[in-house]
């Protein structure tokens, strides 16, 4: 029997009562009546295998078919005429919904569509995982380092917009905006842990490895962290070893995305852990890859069954942690991409890469999807985009676009040239790499 096997039946009511739910949307009920579903029925795994995987381009098509019980005033066509991101979230609240925009890291950005019962449920998952991992009471304040646009930032909360670096996300802590690498920047944000007695901290691995390797660097130390956290990217040893030698805790990692949220979670002998709140697949693809399907168990007004997010992985051998009696698994193709370079020899979040890309579908109404940028010096930048995905928008007002954005979040004068792009000499080993930096190479 396959683990994955093993696992459906440890689940399955759950799953059972997932399927029940989810076929009361359009989506999903057209589905499971085309490959012959019966809820009535006792289901297998066999069964469950024949619902097909949900890629990104399904989502992109169908998320508004994928919402339960779907109201009648909800007006997908004035919702998609809302051009403020701030506005678009108003509407979506009196229904309970909110968006967001990945940022692309498996290859795709998309508009991810999420119900406020989903993350509430989310984040219960997280809090019960924190709570066992270890014996802080985070009563204290916490950090929450963000990567944020500033220019995709003023679009979103355009009603609000202020220029600080953070704004308190509740009583016990900040969320604070960082999408530059650079050590004024590290030298404000060890000052704000100061300033502020932060206790515990949450972000991506490369930003609490920059923070903690300048801090080593500088001869600062800060003794009040209790616990942190890492998100978004796999948490590689190197990164661990500096982070827990100057905060003087060890890192835990979490595995998530913004479609799933909170799927694995590493303990204390740092194997990842299948976290209660899904189920997953390692299914193996024409190239003899196996890809991560999820199912969550959480999100249940806009369900997601047999999610294809884009990395690769496989089951591992029985961890006997004691911490967490969930099976444990190894991610293997795992969100690459580099950073930009700018002529101040800072680095920056490749997101706002594709921010610029969906910016451009949003002013132009394009539904550019397949896309790769490289920049060759400081001040270029190629964009590789799909022809047909671009039609009706002139080259020139392409690169005047896509110019005055990156000269909005660099600061200074910038080169774009545009061309077709093409898979098979894009990406080669790396196929989730939306951004490549060849400064270094050249």
């Amino acid at each position: 029997m396959k683990h994955e096997e093993t696992i459906f039946y440890a689940r399955r009511e759950r799953i059972v009562n997932l399927l029940k739910i989810a076929q009361k949307s359009q989506y999903y009920k057209k589905l499971f009546e085309q490959v012959g579903i019966n809820l009535d029925q006792n289901l297998t795994y066999d069964d469950f295998c024949r619902i097909p995987c949900m890629d990104k381009n399904i989502y992109s098509r169908e998320k508004y078919n994928l919402i339960v019980n779907r109201p009648n005033d909800f007006d997908i066509v004035y919702l998609e005429s809302i051009e403020s991101g701030y506005l678009r979230n108003q509407y979506l609240d009196q229904f309970g919904m909110r968006y967001m925009i990945t940022s692309g890291s498996t290859g795709q950005p998309l508009e991810v569509l999420k119900s406020y019962r989903g993350l509430d449920k989310d984040y219960v998952t997280l809090n019960l995982y924190r709570k066992k991992i270890t014996n802080y009471n985070f009563k204290g304040q916490f950090l929450w380092i963000w990567p944020e646009n500033p220019v995709v930032r003023k679009f979103f909360n355009e009603n609000d917009f202020d220029n600080v670096a953070y704004r308190r996300e509740n009583a016990y802590g900040y969320k604070y905006m960082l999408f530059e690498h650079s050590a004024s920047n590290y030298c404000k944000i060890y000052q704000f842990m100061v300033n502020e007695k932060i206790e515990w901290i949450t972000s991506s691995p490369s930003v609490l490895y920059e923070l903690a390797l300048y801090m080593k660097d500088k001869k600062l130390t800060y003794q009040g962290i209790k616990y942190i956290e890492c998100h978004s990217e796999k948490l590689h040893s190197w990164q661990k070893e500096m982070i827990e030698l100057v905060f003087n805790v060890s890192p835990v990692s979490i595995y998530s995305s913004n479609e799933i949220q909170f799927i694995g979670a590493t303990c204390p002998k740092g194997n990842l852990h299948l976290l209660n709140s899904s189920f997953i697949e390692f299914v193996e693809n024409s190239s003899g890859i196996k890809e991560i399907y999820v199912t969550s168990f959480n999100e249940t007004v806009i369900p997601l069954i047999r999610y294809k997010l884009g990395d690769c992985g496989e089951w591992r051998k029985e961890c006997k942690c004691g911490f967490l009696n969930t099976p444990s698994f190894n991610l293997k193709g795992f969100r690459v991409n580099d950073l930009i370079l700018t002529k101040y020899n800072t680095q920056i979040e490749p997101f706002v890469i594709t921010d610029s890309i969906y910016l451009l579908n949003l002013k132009y109404k394009l539904t550019i999807r397949e896309h790769k940028v490289v920049q060759t010096a400081v001040d270029k930048f190629e964009y590789h985009i799909l022809q047909e995905q671009r039609t009706g928008i002139s080259e020139t007002e392409l690169i005047s676009f896509l110019t005055e954005y990156l000269e909005a979040i660099l600061k200074y004068k910038i080169n774009i040239t545009i061309h077709n792009y093409d898979s098979s000499t894009l990406y080669g080993s790396k196929k989730y790499r939306y951004f490549e930096n060849k400064i270094s190479n050249s």
